[in-house]
Parts: C-alpha cells; sequence; structure tokens
C-alpha cells in the first residue's frame, strides 16, 4: 500500500496543478491513523491551498538554499525523490490499520457537503489530489466523499 500511495505522489507531483482540478478532503483524524500504519508522512500526500504539496514546496525551498554550481534541476529533484522515500521507510508505520473513511468530524451538522466553521486546513482535514483518494477510497471505503 505504501509503494502504491508513492508511486501515486510521484505521478501528481510530476503533473502540472490545473485551475479548477478537484481535489477531496479526509478528516485529519482518519489520515493521522492511516500515516501511523503505513509510515508516510500526511504531507507527502496533503495538498497545501495553493495547489502544491508539501513535499514539492520543501524541495524547491530546499533548492534555493543547496544550489550547488554544476548541478542540474533534474538531479536535485531525483536526490529529493530519494529523500522522500527513506523518509517514509523510516517511520515504517506498525500502527493498526485504519477503519474505513470517516469524514463526519469535518462535515456541518446535518450536511453531506458543508464543512463545520472553524475549521483549519492541515490541522482538522487534509486535501488530496484524485487519484490518492481514488485509491484511498477502494481500499479503505467510507467517506463521505467531500469534493471540491
Amino acid at each position: 500500500e505504501a509503494k502504491v500511495v508513492l508511486t501515486l505522489v510521484g505521478e501528481c507531483d510530476e503533473e502540472k496543478w490545473k485551475a479548477g482540478e478537484s481535489v477531496f478532503i479526509i478528516s485529519h483524524k482518519w489520515a493521522q491513523k492511516w500515516s501511523g500504519y503505513t509510515g508516510i508522512p500526511l504531507r507527502f500526500i496533503h495538498m497545501l491551498p495553493d495547489g502544491q504539496p508539501p513535499v514539492q514546496q520543501q524541495q524547491q525551498q530546499q533548492q534555493k538554499e543547496e544550489e550547488k554550481p554544476g548541478e542540474t534541476k533534474s538531479n536535485r529533484a531525483a536526490l529529493g525523490d530519494e529523500k522522500m522515500r527513506r523518509e517514509a521507510a523510516v517511520g515504517g508505520g506498525g500502527g493498526p490499520p485504519p477503519a474505513e473513511i470517516d469524514n463526519s468530524f469535518v462535515l456541518a451538522e446535518s450536511s453531506h457537503t458543508d464543512l463545520r466553521r472553524g475549521l483549519k486546513v492541515g490541522a482538522d482535514f487534509i486535501v488530496v489530489r484524485p487519484r490518492i483518494w481514488s485509491a484511498l477510497g477502494k481500499w479503505y471505503g467510507g467517506g463521505p466523499l467531500i469534493q471540491r
């Protein structure tokens, strides 16, 4: 499962973010359980509000700070991908598998689409690309599906 998700993350990182592209919301509480099971830090799958994954933003910042003469962008990207895989392997998971996805916490009372007031991105819920949602939904079921 972790290998599949890391492959999907890599594919999503290679694709340019398109204005109007759908994203999916997952309860942070459920996502933390999933992260504990797989060993994949949430920052690898969570999309920030500007549409760029945190891993990619961190890599870009590191690239600016670590520019070295003679080093190409593709070499730096390959090093970043390897670092991401190592960090995911270090976590190792080990937690129990999560139950089905439960997004009820983030929804307003009596709603299947409206979010509760006062929620914070990254603290109360994470935002994922469609490929990530599709894989998690197939494996765990649950919901409700919250698409934006």
